[in-house]
């Protein structure tokens, strides 16, 4: 009688959600030093779309949890419903901002608006402002007719120190390095 021998295999299922498309936001990074720079600027484009082709109405909101987003220019013609960008609250400082174009119907590619973001007394470090529908509550989307789509994406500002801290900064690391050779020689000769 042979014996056979059972082997357990986990089954996985894996369930597809339609993704949605993206907002670029261009430059996506943004390297400042807050002694010149007081505000950045962010143009938002449409950078490709997954579940549609084009739309003729769009919903964003534009927010930070370090950065104060300041402004949103629309850079489209428009029939405005929601014309006035507003904070909405899901984030310490965001900006909701509403389009609806009658006769117009835009795709991948096209500029919405320019993003103005305050980095004034920001510390050295990295900072985001997003574009996130599963923190909006699915509010960030773009639209036509009945249907529509989430859109996401991120920009980045990196502040530097000024140059008076980066100098410092260099001077010490040189001065250690230089210590370091000296110390190396020194104990070089002791051994001769």
């Amino acid at each position: 009688m042979k014996r056979v021998a059972l082997v357990a295999v986990p089954l996985v299922l894996a369930v597809s959600s339609a993704r949605g498309g993206t907002i670029g936001f261009d430059p996506p990074i943004q390297v400042v030093d807050p002694s010149i720079d007081t505000q950045v600027v962010f143009d938002l484009t449409v950078e490709s779309l997954v579940q549609m082709a084009s739309f003729n109405a769009f919903d964003l909101v534009t927010g930070s949890d370090d950065l104060a987003v300041v402004r949103w220019e629309l850079a489209l013609p428009y029939d405005c419903f929601d014309c006035e960008s507003r904070p909405v609250g899901f984030y310490p400082s965001d900006l909701k901002f509403g389009w609806f174009g009658l006769a117009q119907q835009i795709g991948e590619g096209t500029l919405l608006g320019v993003l103005t973001v305050d980095v004034t007394g920001l510390a050295p470090g990295e900072y985001t402002v997003v574009v996130d529908p599963i923190r909006d509550g699915g509010l960030s989307t773009v639209t036509l007719g009945v249907q529509s789509e989430p859109m996401s994406g991120a920009g980045k500002v990196v502040v530097i120190p000024e140059p008076a801290t980066m100098t410092l900064l260099g001077l010490g690391g040189y001065l250690s390095l230089l210590r370091r050779r000296t110390l190396a020689c020194e104990n070089f000769r002791v051994k001769l």
